[in-house]
């Protein structure tokens, strides 16, 4: 099943060495979570859910816990580094986000999320990146289940996947390279946010030195004479004013 339209340019043209494979070819495991009853209070073995990975990262504060776990479901559900944790079951939106397992150690597999681990041929991260272009082009909802407020993908229609892979060594520069840029975008985000800052604070400066005189000071000690004669100018003209309304008034 080709995905995109993406797979099917680079079918005609593929870069040498190359290739387009399903994703069942590359998976060395695909399996869902744990279905153990969980709790919010810490203590024991953090437990992975979907909000764990909403930022397309591990958040280990978004995590619930399991009081205990037998060994033989401890070796299944621990999750390797390198692990990707697929959102097979969400809302439109966020059907397909990815997070790859780090070295967060004793994590959980939970349910709601896919363990996609891939062999030694393929570079975990690039199928991070990979999953988050499909998921921006919409690929994943269009070949979705759709229900009520929620989609999903079930395994079939994931391991049927194509995907255009290069070798181990070029996907590896390739991730490199958009970590490479988008710590620079990052940067330029935390810079931009900053200059937002200053801003709003340059702003209510402006505002209460306006409020309370110090904006004009300097401008009206430099003209201190002149306001001062014009200060005496109107007041003359509103006396005169005010006697000849008192004059029409009597007349």
């Amino acid at each position: 099943m080709t995905v995109n339209k993406f797979v099917d340019k680079l079918k005609e043209d593929l870069p040498e060495k190359w290739e387009v494979v399903n994703l069942e070819k590359i998976l060395s495991r695909i399996t869902n979570g744990t279905t153990e009853k969980q709790s919010q209070e810490p203590g024991g073995y953090r437990v992975t859910r979907i909000e764990t990975i909403s930022h397309g990262v591990i958040d280990l504060d978004r995590v619930r816990y399991l009081k205990e776990l037998d060994a033989v479901k401890k070796e299944k559900f621990t999750l390797q580094e390198g692990d990707v944790l697929f959102s097979h079951i969400n809302s439109d939106l966020h059907l397909g986000k990815t997070a790859v397992v780090q070295k967060e150690k004793d994590l959980i597999h939970g349910m709601n999320l896919l363990l996609l681990r891939f062999n030694e041929e393929v570079e975990p991260k690039f199928m991070h990146f990979l999953f988050n272009l499909l998921r921006s082009r919409g690929e994943f909802i269009a070949i979705a289940q759709h229900a009520v407020n929620q989609s999903s993908l079930n395994q079939g229609k994931i391991k049927a996947l194509e995907v255009a892979l290069p070798p181990l060594e070029q996907q590896k520069r390739i991730v490199a390279k958009i970590e490479e840029l988008f710590s620079h975008i990052d940067a330029g985000i935390e810079a931009l946010n900053k200059a937002k800052q200053l801003l709003k604070q340059y702003r209510q400066s402006v505002l209460k030195a306006a409020v309370t005189g110090k904006l004009t000071e300097q401008w009206r000690s430099d003209r201190a004479a002149e306001l001062d004669a014009q200060g005496r100018a109107n007041a003359c003209l509103l006396y005169t004013s005010d006697a000849a309304d008192e004059r029409s008034s009597v007349d």
